[in-house]
Parts: structure tokens; sequence; C-alpha cells
């Protein structure tokens, strides 16, 4: 390369668009969406 790569993150591990996770009730299980860009 002659300078500076720069690409897009084909998996990013966050989403604008996150989707909730459902209910749960179990006591040591818990989730959280993350939403991000």
């Amino acid at each position: 390369y002659d300078s500076t790569f720069l690409f897009d993150n084909d998996f990013p591990a966050l989403q604008p668009d996150a989707p909730s996770p459902g209910p749960s009730n179990h006591p040591l299980f818990q989730a959280k969406s993350a939403r991000g860009v």
C-alpha cells in the first residue's frame, strides 16, 4: 500500500437497529441489546 487503507466492516458486532431480546426470568442469565455504529 502507498497510503492508509480504510475499509467498511462487513460484520460489525454492534448494529444501529439491534432487536431487543425477549424477557427472561432466569436469575443467572440476563440479556440486553446493545446498539452502535
